[in-house]
């Protein structure tokens, strides 16, 4: 790890040790900022990456010849172009449009004349780094082209030149002098710049990348190398070479990453995309026009969410180089089964009702011995089947101890994704004055409330507790029965605070369904779970916190929270 200040220090010293300065100079300049600013540039992007090397790039510079030479062949140049003039004049009275052009370049040259040769010394004399990066940056390729061929124009009649020096600067003020033509043909040759060549080979990876992801294949950093040197051997760079800090910058540049894949595509959705987003716009127009008959409190979204019966991360902090990262569990099958929890949330950005939980149970149903020993929350409805999944007969279930209970006889717009076990009709006879609307197929990750935040903020408590017993080796298991129930009780609980509903009204504005935003919001873990204090709250306890309660903000730590079941 370098420091940069030692560095800064050592960078001083060199500069007075190696140049002579000029100390009547003590004034800032811009130009100093720029170049203060580029040091500082590099410094950070050295002090932030885990490994650098240093590249030299090789451009084009002015020649090596003296002073001497380049202004005697500047001098024998100027002799040519005089003569040029004169066989233009002759040609020009053949040709109307030409003779505007040099009338105007003769005036330009009158006014020019006498100071001409002192001038060109000057600006030869001048040339310096700064030119040099003028010419990299402020001449593109198609710009050098249209100077070389306007310089390189031969008279067909006289067999010389067209056009003489001062009209070629009439024409292309930004071309200082003669030494640029032949940086321009050497330019030219090769293809550009560095710097251009660079700004090529960037500029096709980006798009070779966008067109892929637009497309959503998978791309790594082999394929940006690949594309990179495809462009390089095309446009004949033979000493670009894609390396790996090359590649570090790239990604760097564009703010790219590497990302875990969420969701698995076919090429048939993608192609079927156009027509899903038509479909969700569609949607959400409608309910729209129907949000005026209905109280806030009235217009609900019900989803179900599948959790594994003990729940895992996919990441962890790790050790860099390591064949194989491990995670240890308390039981690896029930981290592939899973129980249903049903929520219901309002316009209002109040959840309604009681969670509805779906156990999974060997034989489908639970005995009578069991049910007595159940864990009783006030918040939560349970129910159980073989897979851990709703079906129909659970769905009428749930409507009548949990929906209909929840809203009465009010008037209802029920919006609900397309699984065929709840959009029968029939299942909501009893309910007179519920309008039922069906989410269409493919949309729900986009116009559905509850899963645009709410459920993943609720798996996220979960998924925090159960990390958090395996840590610290607490003595429970979370995937019994009982435990599952209390801890959906406690969880369920925390994410209906008020303090959130900020957060679930901003679902049903990212849905499209509001058009007005309900502004900043505070998620699970900004609210829960990033407190400052590092003891409980209780006296003497000396157990790590787990979590910053919802709604008295006291931190607790597990036995606290959980053991002692916390809820308001």
């Amino acid at each position: 790890m370098i420091n940069p200040h030692h560095v800064a220090e050592l960078l001083s010293n060199l500069i007075s040790e190696r140049l002579s300065l000029d100390d009547r100079n003590n004034t800032d300049s811009k130009r100093d900022e720029e170049i203060a600013k580029h040091l500082y540039d590099h410094v950070e992007s050295i002090f932030e990456s885990s490994q650098y090397s240093f590249e030299t790039e090789h451009t084009i510079d002015f020649n090596g010849d003296s002073n001497t030479e380049q202004l005697q062949d500047d001098k024998e140049e100027d002799e040519d172009d005089e003569e040029e003039d004169e066989d233009d004049e002759e040609e020009d009275e053949d040709n109307e449009e030409e003779e505007e052009v040099e009338e105007d370049d003769e005036e330009y040259e009158q006014q020019q004349m006498n100071n001409d040769d002192e001038q060109f010394d000057e600006e030869f004399m001048e040339v310096n780094n700064d030119q040099h990066h003028h010419l990299q940056k402020h001449f593109s390729i198609p710009y050098i082209k249209r100077a070389i061929d306007f310089y390189d124009h031969i008279n067909e009649k006289t067999g010389k030149k067209s056009h003489s020096w001062k009209a070629f600067q009439h024409r292309f003020p930004k071309v200082k002098n003669r030494s640029y033509i032949e940086r321009f043909r050497k330019y030219l040759e090769s293809g550009g710049t560095k710097k251009q060549k660079l700004d090529q080979i960037d500029q096709y990876t980006y798009n070779k990348f966008e067109k892929a992801r637009s497309k959503f294949h998978f791309v790594h950093d082999i394929h940006l190398k690949r594309w990179a040197l495809q462009k390089a051997r095309e446009i004949n760079d033979r000493t670009f070479e894609a390396s790996d800090y090359w590649i570090f910058q790239f990604k760097r540049r564009h703010a790219l990453c590497s990302r875990k894949v969420t969701k698995l595509i076919t090429q048939r959705e993608v192609v079927d995309a156009g027509t899903i987003n038509n479909s969700a716009n569609n949607f959400v127009n409608k309910i729209k026009t129907l949000l005026p008959e209905y109280r806030g409190q009235n217009v609900l979204n019900t989803d179900q969410t599948g959790l594994e019966i003990e729940m895992v991360g996919s990441r962890t902090l790790s050790f860099k180089g390591e064949k194989a990262t491990f995670g240890k569990v308390r039981s690896v099958h029930n981290t592939s089964h899973s129980y249903t929890v049903q929520f219901i949330t309002s316009l209002s950005g109040q959840p309604i009702g009681k969670c509805y939980l779906c156990l999974k149970e060997k034989n489908g149903h639970i005995s009578d011995k069991i049910k007595k020993n159940l864990f009783q929350a006030s918040n939560v409805t349970t129910t159980c089947s073989k897979s851990g999944k709703l079906t129909s007969s659970l769905v009428e279930y749930w409507i009548h101890n949990v929906l209909k209970p929840a809203v009465g006889n009010e008037k209802v717009l029920l919006l609900l994704d397309v699984w065929g076990g709840q959009t029968d009709q029939k299942l909501y006879s009893t309910m007179k004055h519920l309008r039922l609307e069906i989410i269409p197929k493919k949309t729900t990750s986009m116009i559905q409330p509850l899963d645009i935040t709410f459920n993943r903020q609720y798996k996220h408590i979960i998924r925090t507790i159960y990390d958090h017993v395996r840590l610290y080796d607490i003595n429970c298991n979370l995937s019994q029965r009982n435990n599952i129930i209390k801890l959906t009780s406690l969880c369920y609980n925390q994410i209906c605070s008020k303090n959130f509903i900020p957060m679930h009204r901003y679902s049903w504005f990212q849905g499209g369904y509001v058009e007005k935003d309900p502004g900043p919001y505070k998620n699970v873990e900004q609210l829960c779970f990033r407190f400052q204090e590092y003891d409980c709250y209780e006296n003497q306890c000396i157990n790590i916190p787990l979590i910053q309660c919802s709604y008295c903000e006291k931190v607790l730590c597990f036995y606290h929270f959980f053991e002692l079941y916390h809820i308001h």
